[in-house]
């Protein structure tokens, strides 16, 4: 019995022998298969992507140049100086809704006007806290948003009355911040 165990070992020696080299040939051929798929799958999707950038991709519109003027020359040789923190009160049918404090800087042109401007800063300031409390500062019918181009336009004309010149080119406010 014992021979015939052995033998049937042998017999399934061989047998074994051949499944596993059937299995190492099946496994090399499913991995080159596997990478020749990969390699054509990217192929492929880049020969797409091309084809669209090439193709479906909008294209940039030539438009024709169109001449504008050019911009005004800015004055030169202007300069700012610095007004911090006018009060204002936000205004609205005769009550007073809150205040505002208000950073600006007051553009000039030349040195003189400069040297001018900043002498003459408290009296600027005092003249911008009466433009600020004879109108309202806010917006019609919004009495919590301040008209910035409207309210600069005023400030700059009480600097340019107060100075007696139009030394003043622009006001600016660089900060404003609700209290």
């Amino acid at each position: 019995m014992a021979k015939d165990k052995a033998k049937a070992d042998d017999k399934s020696k061989p047998d074994d022998k051949a499944k596993e080299a059937d299995g190492k040939a099946s496994s090399g051929s499913g991995k080159k298969l596997l990478i020749i798929g990969l390699a054509a799958g990217l192929l492929a999707g880049g020969g797409i992507a091309a084809a669209y950038f090439l193709f479906l991709a909008p294209q940039k519109k030539v438009v024709a140049a169109v001449e504008t003027p050019p911009p005004p020359p800015a004055p030169e040789n202007t300069t700012f100086v610095k007004v911090d923190r006018v009060s204002a009160p936000l205004v609205h049918e005769g009550q007073v809704l809150g205040y505002v404090l208000l950073d600006l800087s007051l553009e000039v042109k030349g040195n003189a006007n400069e040297l001018l401007v900043a002498q003459r800063l408290p009296a600027l300031k005092a003249a911008f806290l009466k433009e600020v409390t004879r109108a309202p500062i806010g917006k019609e019918g919004e009495p919590l948003i301040i008209d910035f181009d409207a309210l600069t336009n005023r400030l700059r004309q009480a600097a340019n009355q107060e100075l007696g010149k139009a030394a003043i080119l622009r006001v600016l406010v660089t900060q404003s911040t609700r209290v």
